[in-house]
């Protein structure tokens, strides 16, 4: 669900995000969904505008921010497995033979997958 915040400041904006990645954890990506705006944008307003807005908040956040660079490449070798583990489950019943026309249906997490052979 995004938030709306199109009524407040930039200011506000930034400590409302700000607010959201110190208590949530959450990555940059995230509370950039979360507002419906860009990663980028949450990222540059964290390290450019918050340390002038509230230099307090701003040691809170990168240190959210670091946690979250240092965890980057294990969400990241997480997701990539959940892939592999789908692609492989999908040959394999892919090969299966089949009686005329069969649907596929292979789950892996929150990951469905339907294929008709």
């Amino acid at each position: 669900m995004k938030k709306n915040f199109a009524n407040l400041t930039k200011k506000q904006q930034v400590i409302e995000v700000a607010r959201y990645i110190a208590y949530t954890g959450a990555t940059v990506r995230a509370a950039g969904k979360a507002y419906g705006v860009s990663k980028s944008t949450v990222h540059k307003d964290m390290r450019e505008l918050l340390p002038e807005i509230d230099k307090k908040l701003y040691k809170k956040v990168s240190a959210v921010l670091e946690k979250n660079w240092e965890e980057r490449s294990e969400r990241g070798g997480a997701a990539t497995k959940a892939k592999f583990e789908l692609l492989n489950e999908i040959k394999k019943e892919i090969k299966k033979p089949a009686v005329k026309s069969t649907k596929i249906k292979v789950q892996v997490d929150d990951v469905v997958i339907t294929v008709t052979k």
